[in-house]
Parts: structure tokens; sequence; C-alpha cells
């Protein structure tokens, strides 16, 4: 130790660096309990549930999905209207019945309205579910938000109000023990 009073680190005896003179770690503060209790929270949000989210945003609000949905509903409408046609056609030969030139192009022109308007349809009808699954999703994120600071919150409660108990418990054995000492002081002062 030097004639400062300091050692080979600096500290000193009076600054509470060595020994029993050291300062003991003081505890951190409501606010600062409070404040790493949200930290942890957002921080497990970001590590969690963020990147969670953003996939299921790729998935679920992907157009190129979606398109590939839509189209291939009306490609299965349009094998099945080819399936039904050539039903038709080997019902027909099986019984015997044949169509002239007029009929056959006229059954062609409906079975290419048919299909084009099961396509449509069905086009419709997928865009209407994705668009539903999307709110969907949409509602199940919003709940799960609300559904997360509604436990966030709860804990930050039930923090404040341990901490808020334990000051009340304090002031309260502060008080009681200052009660305590004057009584002492008093029963001392009467038998002097």
């Amino acid at each position: 130790m030097g004639e400062d009073g300091r050692g080979g680190d600096g500290n000193t005896w009076r600054d509470g660096g060595y020994g029993i003179g050291a300062a003991e770690p003081s505890e951190p503060t409501v606010e600062e309990q409070l404040a790493g209790i949200a930290r942890e929270d957002y921080e497990e949000f970001q590590s969690v549930f963020f990147p969670a989210l953003q996939q299921v945003e790729e998935d679920v609000f992907s157009e190129s999905a979606a398109r590939e949905r839509i189209e291939g509903a009306a490609e299965r409408v349009g094998d099945g209207q080819r399936v039904a046609r050539e039903a038709q056609g080997r019902s027909m030969e099986r019984y015997g019945v044949t169509r002239t030139p007029e009929q056959v192009k006229a059954a062609e022109r409906l079975s290419k309205f048919g299909a084009a308007s099961a396509g449509v349809a069905a086009r419709n009808s997928v865009r209407r579910a994705v668009s539903g699954e999307r709110l969907d999703v949409l509602r199940s994120i919003d709940q799960l938000g609300v559904g997360m600071k509604r436990a966030a919150t709860g804990a930050m409660g039930t923090a404040a109000a341990g901490a808020a108990s334990v000051a009340n418990n304090n002031a309260a054995a502060s008080a009681q023990h200052n009660q305590q000492m004057v009584s002492t002081a008093i029963s001392l002062a009467l038998l002097i």
C-alpha cells in the first residue's frame, strides 16, 4: 500500500474498496425491477414471438402461394370437366347414341362455357377462402398479442403490489422499532 492509502489497484480503505469498509451491493429499486421485467418481456417477444410472426406473415400473406392455390383450383375444375366429358362420351358410345356435328359443336360450346364458369367460381371461392384465412390469422395474432400484454401487465402489477407491500412492512417495522427505542429510553430514564 502506498503513502496515500491506495493499494496496488487504486482502491483505498476509505472508499470502500477493501474488506470491512467495502460497500455492500444495493438492491435494485422497484422501478428498476419493473423496468427489468418489461425489458425481459420485450426481449422475449423480439427473440421468440417476432420471428414466428414474420414466418406466419410470409406463409399466409404470400401472394405467390395464394396465386398457386387459385390457379390450382381452376386446373382441378378443368380436369373435372374433361373427365366428365370423357365419361359422357363413353356412356353415349355404350348405348349407341350418335350425335350430329351440330350437336357435338353445341355440346362443346356448352362444356367450354360450363368449364369457364366453374373455373371463375372456383377461383373466386379460393380467393374468399384465402382472404378469410388471412383475417383469421390476423385475429389470432391480435388475440395472442393482447394475451401477452395482459400477462406482462399482470406480472408487473403483481411485482408492484409486492414492492408496495414490502415498503409498507418496512415502514411499519421502522415505526415499531422507533416506538420500542423511545419506550426503552423512557424506561432507562426512569431507572436513573
